[in-house]
């Protein structure tokens, strides 16, 4: 060991650009910062319910256990079958059979201002259905790159086809941003008449579908939609770390033509195209972008190879089916809370979104939860922090045994802040 120690260490001194190349054995006397303590510790994790809406616990084991499979090659053969598989599933996702689908490296929002970045051009209009927190984070991207405009509504508000089309008559944006599942406001957003109004108008259909597919109904060729993106740890039941997406022709039209080059270098989509960055063109050989973090492609596949066997219509039965049963038994326990979506309609399939009277505290709810029961729910967005409590059973946990667990802890917790199931007057 000494013996490979002693001819390694003064090429990596070399390469590294050392003023002394073969002085590395005086390295012990230079004055270096420590370390921290903390980072010499054991990590120290703990088993949590993830059933706060920003993430469900993975949907199956091989899911995680896939984080332990050889790592292999982007260019093997077998990692290309991996990427094909993951094409396909995202496709039978989508309801789509668009060949530009895949899924960049990123969260969700990063997917988003990603494809943002990549349709928006100098002098473009973007119009954005705004009701919610995730359509005014849209609005700040726009802003960034162009001049948007949002019609503005109160969270949890919906737009109606007249509204869309007299904006779009009005505006005549060149991109029309929608949230399909607004979970910041617990609301659902109808769009399967946009995409129509899209294309007689001219104008291209960008959805955030993050709590939505796998979740609930969506047919992306049906509608007519242009771009969709989700993520990985709602629908799907993958870890974090991906970002789908599926391209229409119209919209890959639009910015393979453009005449400006986006913000972004690593996710420009023209360079996608000459790097065939997930083999786009099955019929190219296939180039590397940029290091591959095939783990998570692993972990990608499993999550939706598992979603492919159960059948998408089961995994909107189940998520439906278990969210429906535990926001009506909350409510039967809990009178003094109430639905922050007061129509049925417009409420989101995956999520339990319910409001507190004001002598309560969600964010110490919150607290409570986490640090006595390892249960993580959602305390509120913005001005509704504090106010509300949200759940959402994703993926693994949409069953009703844990709905019933959730109401059990919901009781223990409401006692240790002496609530009583009556509300107050």
């Amino acid at each position: 060991m000494a013996t490979t120690s002693a001819i390694i260490l003064p090429c990596l001194f070399l390469i590294a650009g050392g003023q002394n190349n073969h002085d590395w054995l005086s390295w012990g006397n230079e004055a270096i910062l420590p370390p921290h303590s903390s980072i010499l510790e054991k990590i120290d994790t703990k088993p949590t319910l993830l059933v706060s809406g920003g993430r469900g616990n993975p949907t199956q084991p091989s899911s995680i256990a896939a984080f332990n499979l050889p790592q292999m090659a982007i260019a093997e053969d077998a990692v290309i079958k991996i990427v094909e598989d993951i094409k396909h599933g995202l496709r039978y996702l989508f309801q789509t059979n668009n060949s530009n689908t895949l899924a960049i490296v990123g969260t969700g929002s990063l997917g988003i201002e990603t494809v943002l970045d990549n349709l928006v051009e100098p002098g473009d209009t973007v119009l954005i259905l705004l009701n919610g927190m995730w359509a005014d984070r849209v609005k700040e991207i726009v802003t960034r790159l162009r001049i948007p405009i949002p019609m503005m509504k109160p969270p949890g508000s919906i737009f109606t086809m007249e509204e869309v089309e007299l904006e779009i008559r009005s505006k005549k944006p060149k991109i029309v941003y929608a949230v399909n599942g607004e979970s910041s406001a617990g609301v659902f957003q109808k769009v399967d008449f946009i995409g129509d109004l899209c294309h007689k108008h001219g104008c291209i259909t960008v959805l955030d579908v993050i709590h939505i597919v796998g979740i609930q109904p969506f047919f992306m060729d049906k509608w007519k939609m242009d771009v969709v993106v989700c993520n990985t740890q709602k629908g799907i039941g993958a870890p974090v770390g991906k970002a789908p997406m599926s391209f229409s022709s119209r919209a890959v039209e639009k910015m393979t033509n453009r005449t400006t080059t986006p913000h972004t270098l690593l996710n420009d989509f023209q360079s996608w195209q000459k790097y065939n960055y997930w083999r786009l063109d099955a019929t190219r050989p296939y180039f590397t972008h940029h290091s591959v973090p095939i783990l998570l492609m692993y972990t990608l596949r499993e999550g939706l190879a598992l979603l492919s066997r159960d059948g998408l219509i089961s995994s909107w039965k189940k998520h439906a089916e278990s969210n429906l049963y535990l926001r009506k038994r909350l409510l039967e326990e809990f009178p003094f809370l109430t639905d922050t979506v007061t129509e049925p309609k417009n409420r989101l399939v995956g999520v339990v979104m319910l409001s507190f009277p004001n002598y309560l505290n969600s964010t110490e709810i919150r607290t409570h939860l986490i640090e006595k029961h390892n249960v993580d729910v959602n305390n509120g967005f913005g001005p509704s922090v504090g106010k509300v409590i949200r759940f959402a059973l994703l993926g693994a946990n949409a069953n009703f045994e844990v709905a019933d667990k959730l109401v059990n802890v919901m009781k223990e917790t409401f006692a240790h802040f002496n609530v009583s199931s009556s509300p107050k007057t």
